[in-house]
């Protein structure tokens, strides 16, 4: 601002006005720049970050940092709220400036990055880019994202689905972030026809608000602890394993001796019921409690004889042993059977042998 006394040609007076004139400050202009990402309670420092001021005629006065988060997107106005990062930085011409202090963001999400410059007598104030655009670090927090798989109580049956829940996990927390539809794989010992391992009903898979979701599982391969793994690969790579104990697929019983003609009252027929391999070669397994193989008589005859025990308990490979009796002394006839209701097994499994005396 000048002050300029007016001079009049021939003026006689004794005092004249001064007029001031202001001249415009010189426009400038502020860009800030800041990691793009970082993790909770680890300090962002202050070289991370720098504000560009350009544009201004030696300009002085200060420039203040604010950073605003967690917030999804970017704020729309920046004059109110945010943290102060620091306090006032001096500036000395136009070039690079920072924070005077770092900052530690203390919960994973998106964080915003604002600078503005105050001004002085010849350089006007300006401020960085507020709303879209902004400066953005993804603050994440650390921990290893993975899946925690619960399989449905077992054991399972090679060929037969069962239900999976799929928690997201951040660490030890729940993954409440991960939502919406993602693509997943499994995978698993593989049965012995060297072909079949693991299958997912569908792969692709939605998990609601809590980051959970519920998946149909198929395992072949019979074995006391099949250790299978469910994974994503994108956008980040997360996986989870758990084991279940898998018993065979349902599979022909069969008499491992062929009846004998039984003469008399007392006369006896032992025999030992066995299970084939199942459609997936698995040798017969049945974890836990076993199977239970029932040992019936039948026909209009079936009360000559007498079978004992009338039930077999098996567990690892199955078999089991039982006798027949004759307790007539006339000649009769009668079927012997052995079924059983565990999973996967039909009455088209059944061992089934005809016994006379």
């Amino acid at each position: 601002t000048f002050a300029v006394t007016p001079v009049l040609q021939g003026w006689t007076g004794t005092s004249a006005s001064a007029a001031q004139i202001t001249t415009p400050k010189v426009g400038t202009s502020l860009t800030v720049a800041a990691p793009a990402s970082g993790t909770v309670n680890t300090a962002i420092a202050a070289s991370a970050v720098s504000a560009s001021l350009s544009g201004g005629t030696s300009p002085t006065g200060s420039i203040s940092f604010t950073v605003f988060g967690p917030l999804a997107n970017a704020p729309s106005t920046c004059t109110t709220g945010g943290t102060a990062v620091g306090t006032g930085v001096t500036v000395s011409g136009n070039g690079s400036y920072h924070p005077s202090a770092g900052f530690t963001p203390t919960t994973a999400g998106n964080y915003w990055w604002f600078a503005s410059y105050g001004g002085d007598t010849q350089n006007a104030a300006t401020a960085s880019t507020c709303g879209s655009g902004m400066a953005e670090t993804v603050v994440s927090s650390g921990a290893t994202p993975t899946f925690e798989l619960t399989p449905a109580t077992g054991p399972e049956t090679a060929g037969v689905a069962f239900n999976v829940t799929v928690q997201a996990k951040l660490g030890a927390s729940n993954d409440t972030s991960y939502t919406g539809t993602h693509t997943l794989t499994i995978s698993a010992p593989t049965a012995p026809d060297g072909t079949h391992s693991a299958t997912l009903a569908t792969t692709s898979v939605t998990f609601n608000s809590s980051g959970s979701a519920t998946v149909s599982a198929t395992l072949f391969k019979a074995i006391a602890s099949n250790t299978f793994t469910i994974a994503d690969t994108s956008p980040t790579t997360r996986s989870g394993e758990t084991s279940v104990a898998v018993n065979s697929g349902g599979a022909a019983l069969s008499f491992t001796t062929a009846p004998t003609s039984l003469s008399g009252s007392g006369t006896t027929w032992t025999s030992t019921v066995t299970i084939a391999h199942d459609a997936w070669n698995n040798a017969p397994l049945y974890a836990g409690s076993g199977i239970s193989i029932s040992i019936t008589l039948s026909g209009t005859n079936a009360n000559k004889f007498s079978v004992a025990p009338s039930s077999v308990s098996a567990t690892g490979t199955p078999s089991g042993s039982f006798t027949v009796t004759h307790t007539d002394a006339a000649s009769k006839s009668a079927t012997v059977t052995a079924s059983t209701s565990a999973p996967g097994f039909t009455a088209a499994d059944n061992a089934t042998a005809t016994i006379s005396s």
